[in-house]
């Protein structure tokens, strides 16, 4: 009896924990506590950066871009971990490897990887490109080039009208 109340002391104070440290997460996004404040609180109250990405998803699933990004920034040399941990909590891959590229471009490679490690289709986890090109001057888009045409020619002395006294 005595073995079997130790081990349930010891799981008791285990769950508890889990359980506050998912409370802490869920009471920060309900408060509107800033996104990478959250991922730090979740870290010093020691989650580790998947279990925090994976509870903030979990309490606001509509903003996964955006908690993506905050994490990321905060700890961009966890990029990789972040884009598996949002994932795998069910946000959009192509969404998920666009934010976190955007946050760490340094970390593009690992970023891709790991979404694909994840099970994303690797059409859509590679991060997005740049903007094409720009048009050479003055052709921009529908405009039209950057010259004006000259008015119609007006021969000199007149040109219709009356008569002068002259």
């Amino acid at each position: 009896m005595i073995k079997k109340t130790g081990v349930f002391s010891l799981a008791i104070p285990l769950i508890f924990s889990f359980s506050m440290a998912y409370a802490d997460v869920a009471s920060d996004m309900a408060e509107d506590i800033p996104l990478d404040q959250v991922v730090q609180n979740a870290i010093a109250s020691g989650l580790s950066i998947e279990q925090a990405v994976q509870q903030m998803i979990t309490a606001a699933p509509e903003q996964s871009a955006v908690i993506v990004t905050a994490a990321v920034t905060a700890l961009p040399s966890l990029s990789a971990a972040i884009v598996q941990a949002a994932i795998s909590s069910g946000a959009d891959a192509a969404i998920v490897v666009n934010q976190a590229a955007l946050a760490a471009p340094a970390q593009t490679a690992e970023i891709t990887q790991a979404a694909i490690a994840s099970g994303a289709d690797p059409s859509v986890s590679t991060p997005a490109t740049a903007a094409p090109p720009a048009s050479p001057p003055g052709l921009a888009g529908n405009a039209p080039p950057a010259f004006a045409f000259a008015p119609p020619f007006t021969p000199p002395g007149g040109g219709g009208g009356g008569v002068s006294p002259n």
